[in-house]
């Protein structure tokens, strides 16, 4: 219409225009894509440099491990916010974990239940108040003595490239095969290995591909127990899987009653999991519920 309109402008030169353009504007978009990749690039930077820049945690090179207990927890006038500009997650708080017993930790979003786990790992401190391990005050503890006594089972389990054993064995690197075995076989992954076409050698794809949600959590359940815990945690490790799969993850937690303490965190307690404790966390207090029977 153009050209029709404007004897000046002929069909070439509207094909030559249009070349032109052609060649301007895919190189204008991939700058356009280069800055959001540059502005994502930046943002990662920052981060490492938070990181980086953090302060060196106390590492003691030979942890105590052999320290009298079962895994009992005791927090005692727990108070803590993220910063002075937000409220109190907790204030005054005063509860205990019984050892070698299942204690599940309810609460609605929001109300400090995955925070506390990281608490009890060392990962925050704490504003008031202390938390006690098996009688010992974990803020005389190195961090790595800390974590030895914790295996965590997270609601996504972190797995790589690699081959099975690889992934297994990244807990605890100084772990025997016959001890890997076991760990599996507590899990009850073991016979689901053995299946495959190389056993524990099978290569899987980054974040488990190839596995099934309940694959990779009783993965992840095999993984903390290599590390000989006193305390396992579950962190929201069955949210992510059907009801079906939540069930049968139940009943493996079950078996491991007696040999460990555990806490478990959840909003909503799967079906068949037999509950010592339940410990509800909201606003004004902590709500204790002891049942003995399933979830």
């Amino acid at each position: 219409l153009l050209v029709m309109r404007n004897e000046g402008f002929t069909i070439g030169m509207l094909v030559a225009f249009q070349m032109f353009a052609g060649r301007i504007s895919q190189p204008m978009l991939r700058l356009a894509g280069l800055w959001q990749e540059f502005q994502q690039a930046n943002i990662a930077v920052r981060r490492l440099g938070d990181i980086l820049d953090m302060p060196r945690e106390p590492h003691t090179l030979v942890p105590n491990r052999e320290s009298a207990g079962r895994g009992r927890i005791d927090l005692v006038g727990l108070s803590f916010r993220y910063s002075e500009r937000q409220p109190w997650l907790y204030r005054n708080l005063n509860l205990s974990i019984e050892p070698a017993r299942l204690t599940v930790l309810m609460g609605p979003s929001g109300c400090g239940k995955s925070t506390l786990a990281k608490i009890l790992l060392g990962f925050y401190l704490p504003q008031e108040g202390h938390i006690e391990l098996d009688g010992r005050d974990i803020r005389y503890l190195a961090a790595n003595e800390l974590r030895s006594v914790f295996g965590v089972v997270p609601q996504e389990t972190v797995l790589f490239s690699g081959t099975l054993y690889e992934n297994l064995v990244m807990a605890h690197p100084h772990a025997s095969f016959a001890e890997v075995v076991q760990a599996c076989k507590a899990a009850e992954i073991h016979e689901v290995i053995e299946r495959l076409p190389d056993g524990y050698q099978t290569e899987i794809g980054e974040r488990g591909t190839g596995l099934s949600g309940g694959q990779r959590q009783r993965l992840a359940i095999a993984r903390a127990l290599l590390r000989k815990p006193r305390i396992l945690v579950f962190d929201e490790a069955v949210s992510n899987l059907d009801g079906p799969t939540a069930e049968n993850l139940a009943k493996t937690i079950n078996r491991l009653k007696g040999n460990v303490t555990m806490l478990f965190i959840t909003h909503q307690v799967p079906r068949g999991l037999h509950v010592d404790y339940a410990l509800e966390l909201g606003s004004e207090a902590v709500r204790h519920m002891e049942t003995a029977g399933e979830g």
